[in-house]
């Protein structure tokens, strides 16, 4: 498998989670999930005890499916993307951004906020912050 055939994959698995929890289409899980795969994918940063279990879906149920899907796709992505010499900051995030890449309903956009490059890794924010609201 290679990189572009894991992100579709991955853009599958995101997919699958919003047929029974269509808030994965929130702007706050968007920007939640970007943060995390900018931090661990783009800059190559490694995942530790750490890794967030928290995306501000509605129940602890939706964020284990959502935390599974991108540490997995994450895991793998890097991985293949270092055999395939995408290793800059720059050309990972370009990858991650490839509007052209869908899955079967749709592509980065319908996921993952658009975002600008930063200088630097910027570690994703506690948990804490994304405890939905909604939650009961």
């Amino acid at each position: 498998m290679d990189f572009r055939s894991r992100y579709a994959a991955f853009l599958d698995e995101l997919d699958a989670i919003a047929e029974t929890h269509d808030e994965l289409f929130d702007t706050e899980v968007r920007e939640r999930l970007r943060e995390v795969i900018d931090y661990h994918f783009v800059w190559d940063q490694p995942i530790g005890e750490d890794f967030p279990r928290v995306f501000a879906m509605f129940s602890d149920t939706a964020d284990a499916l959502v935390a599974a899907a991108v540490r997995s796709f994450i895991e793998e992505a890097c991985a293949l993307a270092r055999a395939e010499g995408i290793s800059t900051a720059a050309a990972r995030h370009a990858a991650i951004e490839d509007d052209t890449l869908l899955g079967d309903e749709g592509g980065f956009g319908d996921y993952l906020v658009d975002t600008e490059l930063t200088d630097a890794p910027v570690p994703p924010a506690s948990d804490a912050l994304y405890l939905s609201d909604a939650r009961p």
